[in-house]
């Protein structure tokens, strides 16, 4: 496990919007898009995957989650997601 994983859940901010500037992991889509806006809804942690879970919802509604397992850097997340 990285030595990071206790700020994970607050790498981005519940209730900001963020642009979508790299490729997010998503393996239950739907996909995000590249230059999309999307708004954290919250975060969460999935211990039988070992992954953090940013669910954001997009502009139209639509809601699309974000993995970041344990052994993945932090900047995989906040590398694609941009205030």
């Amino acid at each position: 496990m990285i030595d990071d994983w206790a700020s994970r859940k607050t790498l981005l901010s519940i209730g900001k919007s963020y642009r979508v500037t790299g490729h997010v992991l998503n393996p239950t889509g739907p996909d995000f898009i590249i230059g999309e806006q999307v708004t954290l809804r919250s975060v969460g942690y999935i211990p039988y995957d070992n992954s953090h879970v940013y669910e954001f919802e997009t502009e139209s509604g639509v809601l699309k989650r974000a993995w970041l397992n344990d052994a993945s850097p932090a900047k995989s997340i906040t590398e694609s997601f941009r205030e």
